[in-house]
């Protein structure tokens, strides 16, 4: 019978992170997979207006978040010896330009290379890392993507229309790709960036 429990957790705290982690350990036992998905859209401001804090704020979930969980995770899986794997999710804005959200598409190309680094440095102990590169999805991101542009809905309408498919994918769609990713089908797949993006990137 499986067991699941909920912890908030600040990801862009160090301590708190560590504690639900070995909180995690303490109840469940063995970490074998880690799923890096949360993230913020930050500011639309370009370069030369972006501030300080428009960085630092979302580095810190994006990138730092990433870090700090994949960090103790991956003690986790060292420690136990069981391997495991780790899925980050990126986005098609961390392969291809836009001029919309610019620290939003640095932090999610820096996911894509922690994969791929954390992919080959801890290979040796059974650990796999991947991304998954996501192209728009129906989710509460996309419509906080809507807000701050000054386009509103026509934004959104133009990212769909950049699509081959032409829709957004549905959260059960990109589910599906990170549980192939973490799961036995996906045993000889390590440090690849997989797009779950309606052809986005292919045009």
């Amino acid at each position: 019978m499986s067991t699941a429990i909920q912890l908030a957790v600040d990801i862009t705290e160090n301590a708190t992170v560590e504690a639900a982690f070995s909180e995690i350990q303490n109840r469940l036992g063995s970490i074998d997979i880690l799923v890096n998905a949360a993230g913020i859209t930050g500011t639309s401001r370009p370069t030369h207006e972006a501030t300080e804090k428009d960085f630092d704020d979302v580095f810190a979930v994006n990138v730092k978040g990433t870090f700090f969980c994949s960090k103790y995770a991956i003690q986790s899986m060292k420690r136990h010896k069981t391997g495991g794997a780790i899925v980050n999710i990126s986005s098609t804005y961390g392969v291809a330009a836009n001029a919309d959200i610019p620290l939003y598409h640095a932090t999610k190309a820096a996911v894509i290379m922690m994969a791929k680094t954390d992919a080959v440095t801890y290979a040796s102990d059974g650990i796999r890392a991947n991304a998954v590169v996501l192209g728009t999805t129906r989710t509460p991101m996309s419509q906080a993507a809507m807000s701050i542009s000054p386009e509103g809905a026509a934004y959104l309408q133009n990212l769909i229309d950049l699509h081959p498919l032409k829709r957004q994918a549905e959260p059960e769609e990109i589910a599906k790709a990170v549980a192939f990713l973490a799961g036995p089908d996906a045993s000889y797949i390590t440090a690849a960036a997989i797009p779950v993006d309606g052809g986005y990137t292919a045009v």
